[in-house]
Parts: C-alpha cells; sequence; structure tokens
C-alpha cells in the first residue's frame, strides 16, 4: 500500500504569493471586480494561481540550475556527475549524506590519505557516527629502547609506560581493556578479526548519538542513608550518556578523549578528578572564604604537584600543619573548586552532562560537592559530599539535609529518534493552553493545541471530553512524564454532520502508570488519532526489581484512521464495539507486557506496518506489513487472500498474506537477537552483530528490518569500508570494534 506518511515537506520560499498577486495586479481591474461579483466568484483568482503555480516551478527551476553547480547546494540527481569530475567511487544511493560528503572531500581525502586524520574523519562523514582509530602496532608490549625519545607519554589511568607492563596498583585500568583507551599492552594475535598487531588498524564505531534532558524530576526511592532517586522518572536504571564535545575537524584536529565520544559514562570517569596547586590560590582563598595566613603558606608548600585523585591531595594536606582547618569542609571544598584542573572526566562531564538542581536553586551544585559513585545497593561514604550519581545504573544519592525539590540534567544514549526523548522535533505550532511545572494535569480544552512546556512529571491526568480537534503536545526539545493514576478517556464530541468527526494528535508525550497498568482510551467517533513520537510505556523492571506498569492503547469508539509515527508504545487493541478502520503504523515499535502477550489486537479494519518492530503476538483482520520485524508468537491474520507481507521477518508457523522475500525467524532465537529487550536501554530493540543477514540485509532497500531500517547501518558499514581500502596506508588490515 502506498505510505500515508511520506510526503514532500512543503516549501515556504514565498514565491507562489509572490507570483499570484504579481499575474493578479496584470489583469484590468473590471475583470478582477466581476471575478469577485460573479455567480461563481474566484474562477479568475484560481486561473491565476494555477499560472503562478507553473510560474513559481520556473523559477524554482532557475535557482536549481545555479545551485547544481556546487556539491554543498546541488540536487541528488547532481551528486554522481560532480563526483565524475574529480574520479570519485560513489558510494550507496541509500547513503545521501555520505555520499555528498564524500564528493565534496575527495581532494581533501586524497591529499591526506594514510593519516590517521583522515581515517577518523572518514568515520563521521560516511556514517554519522562517532569514532576512534588505533594503530595495532602501538598497543603492543615491547622492551624499552635507548633510542625512544624521553619523555615517555604514559597512560593518563594507569601511568604505564608505552609497552610496558600494566601497573596494577590501579586495577580499574581493566575497564579499559579492549577499547580504544587501553591502557595495557598486548602480545601480537595474528587472527584476522584480532587487534592487536603490526599490521592492525583497529576502527572503533559509537554508534548511538547522545539527546540532553533537562529539568527531568527523577522518582524517589528508598535507602539506608539520604534520600535516593533514579534520574529516569519511571524508576528504571538507565545508563547515563556524555554528549560529543570532541573538537570539530580542523586545523586543531586531534584524536578524542574518553570523555568526548558519546558513550555510557562509567563511575570511574565521573570520579576521575586531578588536581595542582598554583601560588596564587592561597591568597585566592584567604580573600573568598577568610582561610587564615598560616594555612594559605602551608598549601603553597604544594604548588606545582600533580595529585591525581581526591584521596592524594587529602591525604598530602592531613601531613600539614594547618591540616585541622584545610580539611574542614568549607575550606577544602574551595581548595577543590580553584585546584580542579579541566582536563579530566569530572571537570569536564559536570555539570556539561551530568547536573543536579536542589530546592529551586538556579544553578547545579557545584562540582566539589558531587561524587561518581556504586550505588548498587543504595549506600557509599560521601566525604563532604552533598550529592552522589552512579552514572552506570543512573541513581542518584542526596545526603541530608533533605531536599524539597530535585531536577536532573542528563544524557540518554539514542540511535534514531524513536518515542518520547528530548531532540528537536520542530513542533513550532502557537499553543492554546500551556501547561508547566508538574503536578496534575487538569484543564485540558476541547479543541486547539495545548502544550506542555517542560520535561517534568505530571499526575494525576484529566480526562478530556466532547474533542473536535485537539493537539497535544510536548514543547520542542522537551520530553514530559505523564503518570497515569487511572484510565485516560480521550472522548470526542457527538458527530454535527455536515461537519467531520473529530481528530486527535498526542506529539512529544511520555506515558506511564504510577501503580498498576492503565489504559489511554478513545472513545466516540474520530476521523482521524495521530500519536507522534510518543511513547505509551511498555513495561519493564525498575530500579528495586518491582515491575514498571505498562499503558495500553484502546480504542473503544470508531476510529476511522489511526496512525502511529515514530513511536514507542505498550499493546494496541479493541474493546467491545471498538473498531480502526484502517492503522497506519510506521517506523515504531509494539511491545506486549510478556513475550507471549498480544501487542496487537485488531479483529477489524486494516493493519498496514512499514519499518515496524513488533515484540510480542499479532492477531489482526487484514495485515499490509513491509520491512517488519515481528518477533514473539506465530503472527495469525485472518484474512490472507487480501493484503502481504514482504520483506519482513516473522516466526515459524505464523499465518501470513501473500508472502514474498520474508524471513523465518528460527524458533527460540528471537531473544538473542537483539541487543535488548527493555525500554530504557540504549540498545533497545537494536539488531545484534551476530543477528542473521536475511534479517540484517533483508529489507526492501537492503537495509535491516523493524524500526531501525532508516538508519541505513549496512550501507553505511560497507561505505566506511570501501572507503578505508581507499584511503588506508598500503599493507594495513582494517578491524572495526564495535563499541555502541
Amino acid at each position: 500500500m502506498a505510505d500515508l506518511l511520506e510526503t514532500a515537506p512543503p516549501v515556504d520560499d514565498g514565491y507562489l504569493a509572490y507570483f499570484t498577486e504579481k499575474i493578479w495586479a496584470m489583469i484590468p481591474e473590471v475583470y478582477r471586480h466581476e471575478d469577485g461579483t460573479a455567480i461563481q466568484p474566484g474562477v479568475l483568482r484560481a486561473l491565476v494561481e494555477t499560472w503562478a503555480r507553473q510560474a513559481v516551478t520556473l523559477r524554482r527551476d532557475q535557482d536549481r540550475l545555479w545551485e547544481d553547480f556546487f556539491i554543498e547546494m546541488c540536487s541528488l540527481w547532481a551528486v554522481p556527475y560532480i563526483g565524475d569530475l574529480v574520479g570519485t567511487r560513489l558510494l550507496s544511493p541509500y547513503n545521501p549524506r555520505g555520499q555528498r560528503i564524500d564528493v565534496a572531500k575527495t581532494i581533501y581525502y586524497r591529499r591526506r590519505a594514510g593519516t590517521l586524520r583522515v581515517l577518523e574523519e572518514l568515520i563521521a562523514d560516511i556514517t554519522g557516527w562517532e569514532g576512534v582509530v588505533v594503530e595495532g602496532f602501538k598497543t603492543l608490549g615491547r622492551t624499552f629502547h635507548n633510542l625512544d625519545l624521553p619523555p615517555t607519554p604514559r597512560g593518563r589511568l594507569t601511568a604505564t609506560p608505552p609497552g610496558g607492563l600494566a601497573d596494577l596498583r590501579r586495577a580499574d585500568g581493566s575497564a579499559l581493556a579492549g577499547g580504544p583507551f587501553d591502557e595495557y599492552f598486548h602480545t601480537p594475535d595474528i587472527r584476522r578479526a584480532r587487534p592487536y598487531g603490526i599490521p592492525k588498524l583497529v576502527f572503533h564505531l559509537y554508534r548511538l548519538g547522545a539527546v540532553e534532558l533537562t529539568g527531568v524530576e527523577p522518582k524517589p526511592h528508598a535507602a539506608p542513608a539520604g534520600a535516593a532517586y533514579t534520574f529516569d522518572p519511571s524508576g528504571r536504571d538507565i545508563p547515563l550518556y556524555a554528549p560529543r564535545t570532541r573538537p570539530d575537524h580542523g586545523d586543531t584536529w586531534r584524536t578524542a578523549r574518553e570523555y568526548e565520544l558519546p558513550a555510557p559514562i562509567p563511575c570511574r570517569l565521573l570520579s576521575d578528578a586531578q588536581f595542582e596547586v598554583k601560588l596564587e590560590h592561597g591568597a585566592q582563598l584567604v580573600s573568598d572564604i577568610g582561610m587564615t595566613a598560616g594555612a594559605a603558606d602551608d598549601l603553597t608548600t604544594l604548588a606545582g604537584i600533580r595529585f591525581l585523585r581526591e584521596s592524594d591531595l587529602r591525604t598530602r594536606l592531613s601531613m600539614l600543619p594547618t591540616s585541622v582547618e584545610l580539611l574542614s569542609a568549607n575550606v577544602f571544598q574551595g581548595i577543590l573548586r580553584l585546584t580542579a584542573l579541566d582536563d579530566c572526566g569530572k571537570s569536564q562531564l559536570l555539570p556539561n552532562a551530568v547536573s543536579v538542581m536542589l530546592d529551586g536553586a538556579p544553578g547545579p551544585l557545584p562540582n566539589e560537592q558531587v561524587a561518581g559513585a556504586n550505588l548498587s545497593i543504595w549506600e557509599a561514604f560521601p566525604l563532604h559530599k552533598r550529592a552522589l550519581i552512579d552514572p552506570e545504573r543512573g541513581r542518584l544519592l542526596v545526603y541530608d539535609p533533605a531536599p524539597a525539590s530535585v531536577l536532573v540534567n542528563y544524557h540518554t544514549g539514542v540511535y534514531m529518534p524513536v518515542g518520547a526523548t528530548g531532540f528537536t522535533r520542530r513542533f513550532t505550532t502557537p499553543p492554546d493552553a500551556q501547561f508547566s511545572d508538574g503536578g496534575a494535569l487538569a484543564g485540558i480544552p476541547s479543541q486547539g493545541v495545548a502544550r506542555i512546556d517542560d520535561s517534568r512529571t505530571y499526575s494525576p491526568i484529566g480526562n478530556v471530553g466532547a474533542i473536535t480537534g485537539l493537539t497535544i503536545a510536548a514543547a520542542d526539545s522537551e520530553r514530559p512524564y505523564l503518570r497515569l493514576t487511572t484510565t485516560w478517556r480521550l472522548t470526542a464530541a457527538p458527530p454535527a454532520p455536515p461537519q467531520p468527526d473529530a481528530s486527535l494528535t498526542l506529539e512529544g508525550l511520555w506515558i506511564g502508570a504510577q501503580t498498576s497498568a492503565r489504559s489511554v482510551v478513545l472513545e466516540g467517533d474520530y476521523e482521524t488519532v495521530c500519536l507522534r513520537y510518543c511513547t505509551l510505556d511498555p513495561g519493564g523492571l525498575d530500579a528495586d526489581g518491582a515491575e514498571v506498569p505498562p499503558v495500553t492503547l484502546v480504542i473503544r469508539g470508531f476510529v476511522e484512521r489511526l496512525i502511529l509515527d515514530s513511536c514507542v508504545t505498550g499493546p494496541i487493541r479493541l474493546d467491545g464495539t471498538g473498531a480502526v478502520e484502517h492503522l497506519v503504523i510506521r517506523d515504531s515499535i509494539v511491545q506486549a507486557t510478556r513475550p507471549a502477550d498480544k501487542a496487537l489486537e485488531i479483529g477489524v479494519g486494516v493493519v498496514d506496518m512499514a519499518r515496524t518492530t513488533v515484540l510480542g503476538r499479532v492477531d489482526v483482520l487484514r495485515l499490509y506489513a513491509t520491512d517488519c520485524l515481528i518477533a514473539g508468537p506465530p503472527v495469525d491474520v485472518t484474512d490472507t487472500q487480501d493484503g502481504c507481507f514482504r520483506f519482513s521477518a516473522a516466526p515459524p508457523g505464523s499465518r501470513l498474506p501473500k508472502p514474498y522475500e520474508w524471513f523465518e525467524l528460527d524458533a527460540g532465537t528471537v531473544k538473542a537477537l537483539f541487543v535488548s529487550d527493555e525500554y530504557g536501554q540504549p540498545g533497545y530493540v537494536m539488531l545484534r552483530e551476530t543477528a542473521p543477514d536475511g534479517v540484517a540485509r533483508g529489507g526492501e532497500n537492503g537495509a535491516e528490518m523493524g524500526v531501525f531500517n532508516r538508519v541505513g547501518a549496512p550501507f553505511k558499514r560497507d561505505g566506511l569500508n570501501a572507503k578505508i581500502a581507499e584511503y588506508m596506508p598500503f599493507g594495513l588490515a582494517p578491524v572495526t570494534v564495535i563499541q555502541t
């Protein structure tokens, strides 16, 4: 079936209005007047608008003729022609961004071929991902040679010299082993896919991006001491991500540091704080916090010494005569604030990646009051810290005094914008009603645009009745969390011919439940219901192992067209006499509470899915599916004489309509398809590297089946491999390692 959602965005260059008025002004006024007073007014005006549209087409074509001379602005059809001028080996047309950049930078690449700079730039240019390139010979263990020029660089964490034995006094250095920042050295491994060897060139790829969420209310949890929270408002454990902060490629190019890449933040990195006392720090502390002159003199005796840990600085201060004053809470925090170095994980990640605001404070807690900690059992020892953050689990522990309110800013890992998250949706429609600051969400109008302006938690949620034309949306880059305490009923106004039936749009909302499973119920007659970039929580487990209740979409009335565009939802089903004439699902995920439960139960109407992943049972009357991945019990389609199932995957034993180029999943291997099937995890429904090629490359365009079809990962990987082979030094062997 034709894709009902894929329409070209309107061009707003003003040409249509300009040419319409220009041609209209050329017509004598008498005819313009008669056109307005005729029995059928507006006929001449309509003809003029038709002429104007043709004039607009000609004008835009003239503009394109000029722009098509430049690779930055040319049409897609012109890219291969410009590429032919410079002899570029073109990439797949399914990777238009990479193809355009490759043509634009061909001469740049050739002039710098074989350098690490170009090889790292290829990752970002061809795939849009981040990456680090490591030369394999630099990871080999060897003995020190007299020709090695001092000073020899050492590992930042373990201080291991190049080629030397590991310094096991820093056991946490093992967490870096095998990655691009590995500080240990290895014996050669001649196997083709192994990274350790003289001819090896290792490409570490970071496929996920980091999306910022601001002003989020963390969910409280019980703890032995202090006030405990999860950053995720639903109570899940989630890894916090670092944003991309590496310098852009240019004359100042250098390889990225660990904290500059979009990757999960390890607790070790958030705790990486280094300090250096300078001569002026003593006098500054005397003026700022009233430290005594004797303590300032003692502090300056440490000038020029670099401390790799906060504990090292504390130990050294305890040896000074004025240690009691220097280690007092106020003075010690002042010392930490002044002596902290910028080139370390903590200074770079706080507050850029993670920040905590207490009691309505205008700014985040200062770095010296925050530390990284393992909060797996919700307990740690603060040592003059107000807050402890576990970035690997997304947990927060705040010590006395207990805060009245807590807001957090953080980043999450995203492979592609699906569901509610903090990316830019370009929602600019002026609102008729605005909501903010969390709490109860009541008084939503029955028509117009209701906009939620922040990412706070809202509960309870009031029902909405007599809907005629309503949009409930989150503001751009916001992700409000609507926590249901009861069923949320959205009721359409009774039909009033000749007026069309009601329409409803939900955009950018994350809808969860508080204590038990809840539903979003559509009642009455709707012409169109559209959910765009929404999440109806499919459920899971929270940080304490308790159930996160799912939210079900229930149709109790009649919906002519129900559209799910880039959504994550729990089960979808009909109730009673409810009916959907046409259910359209695009670029979405539908997940049942348990794998054997029904994720999609639509006994009437047509279900039209494209680029969709379904986890659970599918039981529908009529199905059109393209580029879909259905992982769960066998699919049951009642009407197999109509519809189609093409370039999609389903479990064995499924009853499918006219299957074409489909892939039958092996029984018992569904769980092994995905990096994670738990909502909230960065690898949610991402295919594993071990997924069969029939799924990973089985889409109609040759990409993977399911929700991430449009990412085009196979085209990006193939294009990157081709360009690596073209610009890599002769005789080396590339090795690709997926980091995220």
